[in-house]
């Protein structure tokens, strides 16, 4: 082999993004997705500086914040979206208690302060998953159904494999078949421009390590839900959300820093604050919310309605 052709071998290595096609690398960044949800925002405003006016609507793309009262469809609509909607939900629920139960209709009432849209139908599944209590843990449930938002399009994938082994309709597959197809699966959809967002490949080193779940037939088979719980409760896809973003180094799901206290000073007082008791979570996240709101309103370009992807 040449010098050359060894060179871009390893370009190439270096740099997968240049083995795509201009279609596939504009999809995989959601370049147009921006660029045309930028052009629709500016025409909506007719904006006396439309340069200036694009600018700013990418500087929230690159800050986070551009995904703010936006609806489902566009907060959903991209990796970089989604990421940038756990860092809001993460930064805007900090100070909840973490312990304090929580119901998915409850859950997904927060969830709207944020995202007008964002559907009943991802915490109620994210109870399933936690256990069989139709109120869970606030962090515990938090935590499953940010999960089962970002990896949606694995989870649901992952449970078309799971049907397609499940070859005689009993509700349950051998755990050692399904986790091999699944590797196939993520290995086929890893760096492509499909659009999937697949877990790190470690979780499949630690999924159904625990005994089989309710409705399994034997100790090598799992059931559906079993499957789903697993992976929501796997370390290393934890850790990943937690300390990386999509390519971006940014923060998805980490446990923020809590305030030691709920006794606060008041404003100007010099003595003890007197003990309070716990805000609602609703209560007590309206603050953030608020501050969040302000951020990406008349200020900015980013909260100011839907995407152009419902239109």
């Amino acid at each position: 082999m040449s010098n050359g052709a060894a060179g871009s071998s390893l370009a190439a290595a270096q740099h997968p993004d240049t083995q795509l096609s201009a279609q596939e690398y504009m999809a995989k960044h959601g370049i147009l997705l921006y660029l045309q949800d930028a052009a629709s925002l500016m025409l909506e405003a007719r904006a006396e500086r439309p340069l200036e006016f694009v600018a700013d609507y990418f500087s929230s793309v690159l800050a986070g914040t551009h995904v703010l009262l936006r609806d489902y469809a566009y907060v959903n609509a991209c990796e970089r979206n989604r990421a940038a909607f756990l860092d809001s939900c993460r930064e805007s629920f900090a100070d909840l208690p973490p312990d304090e139960p929580l119901s998915a209709s409850e859950l997904s009432e927060m969830l709207r302060m944020l995202c007008p849209d964002f559907p009943l139908s991802l915490p109620a599944h994210a109870v399933e998953l936690c256990g069989e209590e139709p109120r869970q843990p606030f962090r515990a449930l938090l935590d499953a159904t940010l999960l089962c938002f970002y990896y949606a399009d694995f989870l649901e994938r992952a449970a078309e494999v799971f049907e397609t082994c499940d070859t005689r309709s009993t509700g349950a597959v051998n755990r050692n078949v399904l986790l091999l197809t699944l590797r196939q699966m993520i290995k086929r959809y890893s760096g492509s421009a499909a659009g999937i967002t697949c877990p790190p490949a470690a979780v499949f080193d630690q999924v159904f390590a625990d005994a089989p779940g309710r409705g399994a037939r034997t100790p090598s088979d799992v059931t559906l839900l079993q499957m789903q719980a697993a992976f929501i409760r796997a370390p290393a896809l934890r850790e990943r959300v937690a300390r990386h973003g999509p390519g971006e180094g940014g923060y998805l799901v980490m446990p923020p820093p809590r305030a030691a206290s709920c006794c606060r000073a008041e404003a100007g007082g010099g003595g003890e604050a007197e003990p309070r008791e716990p805000a609602s979570p609703m209560a007590a996240a309206r603050p953030a919310l608020r501050r969040a709101s302000k951020s990406s309103g008349s200020g900015g370009v980013g909260g100011r309605r839907g995407g152009s992807r419902n239109r």
